[in-house]
């Protein structure tokens, strides 16, 4: 590989392929452990579906896909660049791929790939919600509109219900950048960081409420509950890229120095 050569797609290619290859064990039982966590949630929401009405029960299973997405997001992108922080770091550093390769080889299967994974096991196990519920004799089973929950649509007044695709991938960068920063337990470390993050920002901002606690009228009421809901989306997704940003150039560090 020439030293200006950043980026092949067929080296890419190669790539990607031999990290699906050699982690194929470990993607498999990770797929079928989250086909079986959504099989579960759908069989038991749809025992619960003559305790509740459609409406609100749909709205539950909805929440239920949105969370259990974001953790298995999070769980699989703090794994990704394990291979640079144990014995394998030799080979992971050697191999004759640039660092733009590798790391869109792992962000192909921790992003995109695993999200449509998400929407393919959460469409199962909706299935099996509502065949339960059919069983249990409920006559009106509102299904879980798939369509708006991709678009990002949020219907529900909590916060699990406001989780996009794109606010999942946003939260999902932080456990990403943490896999390859920290030398082990990046999910437990990378929550740690993210709660003292949130607590930090959260004096903040209620500092700020105080220092504009004389002009309460001019400010929404729900301001002085959650300054930081506030936020424009677009900074979230701004941060998401800093993340990518980051987790990029740390690599190359470790392709280029070759330590740790």
């Amino acid at each position: 590989m020439e030293r200006n050569d950043t980026f092949s797609l067929v080296r890419f290619g190669l790539v990607l392929r031999k990290f699906l290859v050699e982690n194929r064990t470990q993607l498999l039982l990770g797929a079928a452990l989250l086909l079986v966590v959504m099989l579960t949630c759908g069989a038991f929401l749809g025992f619960q579906a003559s305790e509740d009405i459609a409406e609100d029960q749909m709205e539950l299973a909805s929440e239920w896909i949105r969370l259990v997405s974001a953790a298995v997001a999070c769980i699989a992108a703090s794994m990704m660049f394990g291979s640079y922080n144990s014995r394998g770091c030799v080979t992971a550093l050697t191999l004759p791929a640039s660092a733009l390769e590798v790391f869109l080889s792992r962000w192909v299967v921790a992003v995109p790939m695993l999200l449509l994974l998400c929407l393919v096991c959460a469409m199962a196990g909706e299935a099996v919600r509502v065949s339960v519920g059919s069983m249990v004799g409920e006559e009106t089973i509102l299904r879980v509109p798939f369509a708006d929950i991709v678009r990002g649509d949020n219907t529900s007044r909590s916060f699990i219900g406001s989780l996009s695709p794109l606010k999942i991938m946003a939260l999902q960068s932080f456990f990403l950048l943490g896999s390859i920063v920290w030398r082990g337990r990046a999910f437990a470390k990378t929550v740690g960081a993210l709660f003292g993050l949130g607590l930090l920002l959260y004096l903040v901002s209620a500092g700020v409420s105080v220092a504009f606690l004389y002009v309460r009228a001019r400010l929404p009421f729900s301001f002085f509950f959650s300054p930081l809901s506030y936020v424009p989306g677009w900074v979230v997704y701004a941060v998401m890229l800093f993340n990518y940003i980051l987790a990029f150039m740390r690599l190359r560090e470790a392709e280029t120095i070759q330590r740790w």
